[in-house]
């Protein structure tokens, strides 16, 4: 069995913390459109 450490740093690399962090922004302004604005997207429409 994986040890649950190797688990979790396989969860969390960098591909999985910034889907993480975009989600964060998104909630924080509670609008995609003023998030993808902070991180320099473009938003869909």
């Amino acid at each position: 069995m994986e040890p649950l450490r190797d688990i979790r740093n396989r969860l969390l690399n960098g591909w999985q913390l910034s889907k993480l962090y975009t989600f964060e922004v998104a909630a924080r302004h509670q609008s995609f459109a003023l998030a993808a604005d902070e991180l320099s997207l473009s938003p869909v429409r």
